[in-house]
């Protein structure tokens, strides 16, 4: 997920089956052509480990990736239900001919009662880490009350 200058988030996803050495050189390869500024994995059950893997692999290559574990203790469908407002603002675009955006779409289109959830469950979650690295950059300086 990348923000412009105006606030629109554009989002392109990618939604693939895969085993988790390809799921980490994927990652890489995306990092290496948006030059993201932060990759995040969720850390729930042992998918941590990937996240292991991926910065062996990335410092293997010379690679800098800076990488965030994400623990999400909220009930899925709330966290999901956060895009609701950047959706109905329509502050989020998918990037058209991309097959991956249309599944993410029409499982947007179908929550909550859709089979399946796993795009808009990781749109949250770059969301979140994009909002928290952004506030994170831009928060105003804190006043200091001094006693004389």
């Amino acid at each position: 997920m990348g923000r412009a200058v105006d606030g629109t988030l554009f989002c392109d996803c990618d939604m693939v089956r895969c085993n988790t050495e390809t799921l980490v050189d994927l990652i890489l390869e995306r990092h290496r052509e948006f030059n993201s500024e932060i990759v995040a994995i969720e850390a729930n059950q042992f998918q941590e480990l990937i996240a292991v893997q991926l910065m062996e692999k990335a410092r293997g290559r010379g690679l800098p990736v800076p990488c965030r574990t994400i623990i999400n203790n909220v009930n899925k469908q709330v966290r999901i239900r956060r895009l609701g407002p950047y959706l109905a603002q329509k502050t989020i675009r998918f990037r058209a001919g991309n097959p991956a955006n249309k599944i993410v779409v029409e499982q947007l289109r179908d929550f909550p009662s859709a089979t399946h959830d796993d795009g808009p469950d990781a749109m949250e979650m770059a969301l979140r880490v994009m909002i928290d690295l952004y506030n994170s950059r831009s928060a105003p300086p804190t006043v200091k009350r001094i006693r004389a």
